[in-house]
């Protein structure tokens, strides 16, 4: 009896395999049909493949670009920087209140700068300083006090700007100026002698002024667009003084007694020659 059922299990176990083995084998028919009727798949094509040569991958140089001519600025003047050597003499003969004075101020020398500014191919103006020590001549008794007085040079100084319309020939150039200017001067402590030879001070004393400068000059450059010789004359009218040195003051001698000091002079006007070089720029 179990034979059977045995026998039984096997007959059933190898039609169920007949029928799996028969779907599959129909399965496999219906895939090639449908294989074949699809298109073929395209060949992938290989990437190009790059240059092992750099340069063959660059792309092909321009053309150079046409040369230009090389084009030279002309030279410009811009500026004028100099040094003078300076000789001034200023008159004088009463003070600022109209009293006769016999102090004198001595011709002496200095030296100036400048400064100058090319407005226009004309018309130049220009910066100046002056500094000149000039002597001193006192006669005894000339500042109210019976003694002989020493004293050191007074120190002077002007500052100003002045116009100057120029013409140029070639390496020559003349100028007239006119400006206006402010100076200064200052008297150091001066010592007065007496009769009885006993000496006492004269305090120092100091004053300023205004001077209108007219002229004329002429430069020649002696060394093209770099460097010219100078040479200029100018006088001035002098006014407006002010200050201790131009008013009366008071001192005291050895023994005691008080004295009254003139007013120093008052400039009349003023004659400057100078001579100088000028860097140009």
């Amino acid at each position: 009896m179990p034979s059977r059922h045995f026998q039984a299990f096997r007959a059933s176990v190898a039609s169920i395999s007949c029928a799996t083995i028969a779907i599959v084998g129909v399965t496999e028919t219906i895939c090639r049909h449908a294989l074949a009727d699809e298109p073929p798949a395209a060949t992938p094509t290989a990437a190009p493949t790059s240059s092992s040569d750099p340069a063959a991958n660059k792309p092909p140089r321009p053309p150079p670009l046409p040369e230009t001519p090389s084009k030279t600025e002309p030279w410009e003047h811009l500026l004028d920087v100099g040094g003078d050597f300076a000789v001034v003499a200023r008159s004088a003969s009463t003070t600022s209140d109209g009293r006769p004075s016999r102090v004198r101020y001595q011709a002496a020398t200095g030296f100036g700068l400048r400064v100058r500014w090319p407005i226009f191919k004309y018309l130049h103006v220009e910066g100046y300083y002056l500094d000149v020590h000039m002597p001193l001549g006192i006669p005894q008794g000339s500042l109210g006090i019976n003694a002989t007085i020493d004293s050191p040079p007074v120190e002077t100084f002007t500052i100003g700007a002045r116009v100057s319309p120029r013409m140029t020939w070639k390496s020559l150039t003349g100028w007239l100026t006119a400006g206006a200017g402010w100076g200064r001067f200052e008297f150091q402590r001066m010592t007065a002698t007496g009769s009885s030879g006993a000496s006492f001070a004269l305090r120092e004393r100091g004053g300023s002024f205004i001077e209108v400068p007219m002229g004329l000059g002429i430069s020649w450059e002696v060394w093209p667009k770099w460097i010219s010789i100078d040479l200029q004359f100018t006088a001035a009218l002098v006014f407006g003084e002010r200050g201790e040195a131009f008013e009366d003051a008071q001192t005291v001698d050895a023994e005691g007694h008080i004295h009254n000091v003139m007013a120093m002079p008052a400039v009349d006007g003023s004659i400057v020659q100078t001579f100088g070089l000028s860097l140009l720029l």
